[in-house]
């Protein structure tokens, strides 16, 4: 996932909490987002007010699942062999897409309906 991206997701979360719904999540498979086939979600509940909270992941597909196994483990190679300082940078890239978006994310924690857990 690319820094802006971590920052756009955020965002989106954040941002939906506050108008109040739960946003559906995507898979992440090989570099894009792609929406589930699914109609069951799993659903992460505020246990202070039994209300459904923040981000909702599909319960992916069998196929679904395999597509993102077999594209993670076709991705595995090239990152094993890519330079240890390059993976570094990029790891630190995301650490600078959560600290700049840092206001966001803890949003999600305090938002009312959160339960701040």
């Amino acid at each position: 996932m690319k820094a802006g991206q971590v920052a756009r997701v955020a965002t989106a979360v954040s941002r939906s909490v506050r108008m109040g719904t739960t946003p559906v999540l995507s898979n992440f498979v090989g570099g894009k987002f792609v929406e589930s086939s699914a109609s069951d979600y799993f659903y992460a509940t505020n246990p202070g007010t039994g209300e459904k909270s923040v981000g909702t992941p599909a319960d992916s597909t069998d196929a679904e699942i395999d597509i993102a196994v077999k594209t993670a483990a076709e991705a595995f190679p090239s990152w094993s062999r890519t330079p240890v300082s390059k993976r570094v940078n990029i790891m630190f890239r995301l650490k600078e897409a959560v600290t700049n978006d840092l206001d966001n994310l803890a949003g999600l924690n305090t938002a009312p309906g959160t339960g701040g857990f």
